[in-house]
């Protein structure tokens, strides 16, 4: 049996930002040192884009692939970083509600800062008109 032929790297300098990204974020808080923890600041952080009324994410809404305990260890290690505030939830009284701190928007935004330059190094960038 013949093994199939190696093939390049399709796109070579954005396999390098992965990278780049990859081995900045091993190195920062805790929040991304695991994948269940990297899962659920991502959650929280799609919730500042698709929550237009500003409310809070609904705790049973983050499991995502996490199970229930370990997105509540994630939850809680969130709030000793003072990462993240859980609430009442003033809609639904049987479940509570996490709110993202200036602190995780302050970190949010340097991540996304130090995505930019990798990016601006080797592409240019232009953002696209939304209709």
């Amino acid at each position: 049996m013949q093994l199939p032929e190696p093939q390049g790297v399709s796109d070579p300098n954005l396999l390098q930002i992965l990278i780049d990204i990859n081995l900045w974020e091993a190195h920062q808080g805790r929040e991304l040192q695991t994948i269940s923890g990297r899962d659920l600041y991502f959650m929280i952080a799609a919730t500042l884009l698709t929550d237009a009324d500003g409310k809070p994410q609904s705790l049973k809404l983050l499991n995502g692939r996490m199970t229930d305990r370990a997105t509540r260890n994630r939850i809680r290690e969130l709030q000793a970083l003072g990462l993240v505030e859980v609430i009442d939830n003033e809609y639904d009284a049987r479940t509570k509600r996490v709110v993202p701190t200036d602190k995780f928007i302050t970190r949010l935004n340097h991540h996304l800062r130090l995505f930019k330059q990798l990016c601006d190094v080797r592409y240019l960038m232009v953002r696209k008109m939304q209709k």
